[in-house]
This record gives structure tokens, sequence and C-alpha cells, in this order.
């Protein structure tokens, strides 16, 4: 997929973060139901992380199937809220989209 493949090449060069690897192996391996979530401020290395952990750690799990998804790595995900939307299927989509929506940007 488009994700993985953005994965692969977000992965290349990053060494270390063995400590957070082991966390994100640690939560796969409790077979959660709830989503895994990286906060950090801009340039910490979030994106290289997570790419780490497709390409090095979720092989290891392959008896499930795992939901990869990058902002910014298909013409169709370009922000958050684009994501989000790509996880309902198109019909739910459309009933979002109808509903008004507050943003609250500070």
């Amino acid at each position: 997929s488009t994700h993985r493949q953005f994965a692969r090449l977000r992965s290349e060069g990053i060494v270390g973060r063995e400590v957070e690897l082991k966390e994100i192996r640690k939560y796969l391996e409790s077979n959660p139901a709830e989503p895994y979530f990286i906060k950090a401020p801009g340039g910490m290395g979030k994106t290289g992380l997570l790419a780490k952990a497709v390409t090095d750690v979720l092989p290891q799990f392959r008896e499930r199937n795992h939901l990869v998804r990058f902002v910014g790595a298909s013409s169709n995900i370009g922000t958050p809220s684009s994501l989000l939307l790509s996880l309902w299927p198109a019909k739910q989509n459309e009933s979002l989209a109808k509903k008004p929506c507050i943003d609250q940007q500070e």
C-alpha cells in the first residue's frame, strides 16, 4: 500500500528508539482494542518512529490486521481530519459531511 511504502522510505536512517519500539511492541502484544497515539511537538521524530514500528515491529504480528495511515502519504489524506474521515466507509463520510462542525484553532 502507499502508506506502507511511505513507512519503508521514512524508516530508512532511523537509529535508536529501542525504548519506544519496545513500548509499541508491548502494546501490540496486549492485543488492544484501542488505537495507539503518539503526541509530541513537531520535529521530535513521531513519523520516523511510527514508520520504524511499521517496518520492524508489525511484521512480528502478521496474524492480525493492522491499519497503517500517515497524514501526507497519499493525496487523499493530507490533514488529520481527512485521515480520520478515511477510516469510515464512504456512506458514513457523506452523512458526516452534512453535519455542522466546529473547528477551534488557536
